[in-house]
């Protein structure tokens, strides 16, 4: 809609009724500066296209406990996944079906890996890769 002054009649339907044809209008309504604008949402979004990606870092930290020790948050376990896993694959389960490749990125951050004298505060979570803590 354009910036122009719009005007429209204001009509009494009760006074049409009555004065017929003698009516003209019970005043005009007058909007100076006029504004319309869309804001997308999140379907429009989608429906344009739009990719949703997922990045995340895991606190490898000694203080979440060792994977060892099943009240620990990294704590692995063959018949129930732990906190980490059950987070992740809810976000995954969601943002896989906005995203063509399917490939999320994971990094680590709190642990010493192999062959490092110090504890690394960011590096990717790979299969070749085992934290000490």
């Amino acid at each position: 809609m354009s910036n122009e002054d719009v005007e429209l009649p204001l009509i009494n339907e009760k006074k049409l009724d009555k004065k017929g044809t003698k009516y003209k209008e019970s005043g005009r309504l007058l909007f100076a500066n006029v504004s319309v604008f869309h804001e997308n949402s999140f379907i429009d979004y989608i429906a344009g296209g739009t990719q949703l990606d997922f990045f995340v870092a895991i606190d490898m930290t000694a203080s979440n406990g060792r994977v060892t020790d099943p009240s620990s948050l990294h704590f692995i376990g063959i018949e129930h996944p732990n906190e980490y896993q059950i987070a992740i694959s809810a976000v995954v389960e969601i943002c896989q079906h906005y995203n063509r490749t399917k490939l999320f990125m994971a990094a680590g951050f709190g642990a010493k890996l192999p062959n490092q004298d110090r504890c690394s505060h960011c590096f990717p979570l790979v299969s070749q890769i085992l934290c000490q803590f």
